[in-house]
């Protein structure tokens, strides 16, 4: 039996360091859920202006990692858009994702206990389509999300 060449050492490591790295940043439901209700808290003390404001804000605290905050109107304009604000205006309910899915018309669809879909969406930190769950919560007639992208869920 030979011994491992160094390279393969070497490859170890930093396959083992990137897989922790990467845990470390994966979202959780409960982190989606968490930043769902601390936006939809702010902005019931705060309002719209304010709280779309914050949530357009790359830097804001609505913004963490891959975890961001969307919210559609009650006619599915995207109103607010925590990973893109070129999002804002756009109707949702013609859109697919990658796998030909209408996410938006389910999005919209949802009734006041609002819920949760399924849909691919390319991953704001690595660009990849992956699957993602988003979670959606309604209040005076907006649909407030936020979404966890799936490990290893790519389409």
């Amino acid at each position: 039996m030979s011994r491992p060449t160094m390279l393969t050492k070497i490859s170890a490591i930093i396959f083992i360091f990137l897989s922790f790295n990467f845990a470390a940043v994966a979202a959780t439901p409960e982190d989606a859920k968490q930043l769902l209700n601390e936006a939809t808290s702010f902005y019931k003390a705060n309002g719209k202006q304010k709280t779309f404001a914050e949530i357009n804000n790359p830097d804001g605290q609505f913004t963490r990692g891959e975890l961001y905050i969307f919210v559609y109107d009650s006619n599915g304009m995207v109103v607010a858009h925590g990973a893109d604000t070129t999002w804002i205006g756009v109707d949702i309910m013609s859109l697919q994702d990658a796998n030909g899915k209408f996410f938006g018309r389910e999005i919209m669809q949802l009734g006041e206990s609002g819920g949760e879909v399924d849909y691919v969406w390319p991953n704001p930190l690595t660009g990849k389509v992956q699957k993602k769950t988003s979670y959606i919560i309604l209040i005076d007639g907006l649909r407030f999300g936020c979404g966890i992208y799936k490990l290893g869920g790519v389409q």
